[in-house]
C-alpha cells in the first residue's frame, strides 16, 4: 500500500499540496482521470476509510444542460425530495447501466454517441473507473 504521508501532487489547481490535504471530490477526479496518480489517490482515500462507489462522474457542462432543458422533468418527478446533481447522476447511471445491458446501445457508449434514455439523450465517455456524462440533451 502506497502511504500518502508527505506526497504532494505535482500538477492542476492542487499543485504543491500534500495529498492528505486534497479534497475528496479531487482525489476520486484523479482517480477517473489521471492515470499516473490513481493509485495514490485511492490509497488516501483507502487511508481516510472511504469507500468510492459504482458511480458517473458528472461534469458541469451536464449540469448546465440539464438546469437549462430538463429543469421542468426535475421538478415533476423530484418533489423537493433530491438535488438536482443527485437526480441527474441516478438517471445517468440508469441510462448507462440499460445501454450496457443492450449490445447495440453498448456500441453506442463506446462511440462516444447520444443513449435514450426516459425523454434525455446522454453522452458518456469511459473514465479510468467509471463513465463520464458529458453532456444532456
Amino acid at each position: 500500500m502506497i502511504n500518502t504521508h508527505g506526497l504532494k501532487i505535482t500538477f492542476g489547481r492542487h499543485n504543491g499540496e500534500k495529498f492528505t490535504r486534497l479534497p475528496i471530490g479531487y482525489l476520486k477526479w484523479i482517480i477517473n482521470n489521471v492515470s499516473d496518480w490513481a493509485e495514490t489517490a485511492k490509497a488516501e482515500l483507502d487511508r481516510r476509510g472511504i469507500v468510492i462507489e459504482q458511480q458517473v462522474e458528472i461534469s458541469g457542462h451536464a449540469i448546465d444542460k440539464v438546469s437549462l432543458r430538463h429543469i421542468n422533468k426535475w421538478l415533476a418527478r423530484n418533489n423537493k425530495k433530491q438535488g438536482l446533481h443527485n437526480w441527474l447522476h441516478q438517471k445517468a447511471w440508469d441510462a448507462w447501466c440499460k445501454a450496457l445491458r443492450d449490445p447495440e446501445q453498448r456500441n453506442k457508449l463506446t462511440a462516444g454517441e447520444k443513449i435514450q434514455y426516459d425523454g434525455m439523450k446522454f453522452v458518456f465517455k469511459e473514465g479510468l473507473e467509471h463513465p463520464i456524462l458529458l453532456t444532456v440533451m
